[in-house]
């Protein structure tokens, strides 16, 4: 034992992190209506990422099974997230209109299946979003959209239409709100948002 920190001094070095920027809305649209119109498997996993934030891998070990439980009249998605536990969240209705297409009245097995009809990877779900970044860049998207960045965008559509820190942790199902807030509030950079605006609007003589 010693009597006194070693570290006390230590000084660390300074880390400046780079959040990503949000994606424009409407290169998400167009990104999302560019999957849409490609298949029904790449609609089902773009809705999936965007629409309920899930990880990719959560996405593509998805069966059709883990979401025919219906609670409150809500269908409820049951999936193994990261860290190994368990969620259950209910389904948007658009989202189950992506995932009921690309079942295609099957009623078990994976829920977005290869070509050959096998489960699909977490390789193969990654490059079905890059498909769809293929087709978008030809009719305009500038912004090449990864998988995780959907997910960073479902948070800030949420905290942009006003959702609280709670709200949105909880839809990201996240530990700990300083997560969603340091690393998933793409928004914060929203010049149109800025107080300023509303402030000088009040003040304004």
């Amino acid at each position: 034992m010693i009597d006194r920190d070693p570290t006390r001094r230590l000084k660390l070095p300074k880390f400046s992190y780079e959040k990503s920027t949000l994606v424009p809305f409407r290169d998400l649209m167009l990104f999302l209506e560019v999957a849409k119109s490609i298949s029904a498997r790449h609609w089902a996993l773009t809705q999936l990422l965007s629409g309920m934030g899930l990880r990719i891998s959560e996405a593509a070990s998805l069966r059709i099974e883990d979401y025919q439980t219906v609670e409150q009249g809500q269908h409820m998605l049951r999936f193994t997230q990261k860290g190994g536990a368990t969620a259950v969240v209910p389904v948007p209705l658009p989202v189950l209109h992506a995932l009921d297409a690309a079942r295609a009245g099957r009623t078990s097995g994976p829920l977005i299946a290869t070509r050959a009809g096998g489960p699909l990877t977490r390789g193969g779900a990654t490059g079905l979003v890059e498909t769809v970044n293929r087709r978008a860049a030809a009719q305009g998207l500038k912004r090449h959209i990864n998988p995780h960045l959907l997910r960073k965008s479902a948070v800030t559509e949420a905290l942009e239409m006003g959702m609280s820190i709670r709200d949105a942790q909880t839809f990201a199902r996240h530990a700990d709100p300083r997560t969603t807030s340091k690393h998933y509030d793409l928004g914060r950079a929203n010049h149109y948002r800025h107080p300023g605006h509303q402030i000088a609007a009040r003040l304004a003589v």
